[in-house]
């Protein structure tokens, strides 16, 4: 199994290298949200809201969160290879069903983690300060909700099988999470009610434990929730993953 992930992984990678474009807009899309977007929090009081008043610091968590939910996108890549028989060519081998999706669920970590990093590194010098292992466990958190997002991208990808029907369900699932997230204001600003609906949201627990996390506020209760919701959601959603593919590859 894991020389079969290793072999799927490695193809989409070469795809990945292949798309200047594609990187190029995944590293200048984080870029852009902190230079238009930033400036409008610094007349916000953001230490009632996080331990630091400083704004890299409360937006980062937000910025790499929305860099991770981007895994709702990756299906349309997928329709395209269902389109030119891709996946079809994989029906005559004796490749795992769950191989396959582990490894383009992988690459897509492992592009977003770079993304991620790159923002980080590219942060610092201009003021962002953030507490080293907190970053690590931060990273991990990235990691679930990748992991969740593409999972669910994949699947819609082969249930729906074209661009049309693909592109509702995603944007319909993908805006409401991302308004709901905190992201870019504290849900502390939303109404109760709303405040209730993002309790649903796993960029929400993401976004919040990872403000405490780059400070190194490694005792706040939101970590722990954080955690205990995103490696439940990912483990339903790989499983629910799995069946589908295991349903529409035979």
């Amino acid at each position: 199994m894991i020389k079969e992930i290793s072999l799927i992984l490695m193809r989409k990678l070469m795809e990945t290298r292949r798309n200047p474009i594609y990187i190029f807009m995944l590293l200048i899309n984080p870029v852009l949200y902190l230079v238009c977007f930033s400036p409008l929090l610094k007349g916000l009081d953001l230490q009632q809201f996080t331990a630091s008043d400083n704004v890299l610091t409360f937006f980062i968590p937000g910025v790499l969160t929305l860099i991770a939910s981007g895994g709702m996108f990756v299906g349309f890549g997928t329709v395209g290879e269902l389109r030119h028989g891709v996946i079809e060519r994989f029906r005559v081998t004796p490749i795992r069903r769950f191989s396959i999706l582990a490894g383009m669920v992988l690459q897509n970590v492992i592009v977003t983690l770079a993304s991620a990093l790159f923002l980080v590194l590219l942060c610092i010098p201009c003021g962002f300060h953030c507490h080293p292992w907190g970053m690590i466990v931060s990273f991990i958190l990235l990691m679930l909700l990748v992991t969740t997002t593409a999972s669910f991208s994949h699947t819609i990808a082969f249930i729906t099988k074209r661009e049309d029907k693909l592109s509702p369900v995603v944007h319909g699932v993908y805006m409401p999470l991302t308004l709901l997230s905190g992201m870019m204001l504290p849900m502390e600003l939303a109404p109760k009610w709303l405040q209730i609906l993002a309790h649903g949201n796993p960029m929400y627990y993401v976004i919040k434990a990872s403000r405490h996390l780059v400070v190194g506020d490694f005792a706040d209760p939101s970590i722990g929730y954080a955690f205990l919701f995103m490696i439940s959601v990912t483990l339903l959603m790989m499983w629910w993953a799995t069946r589908v593919f295991n349903k529409i590859i035979m």
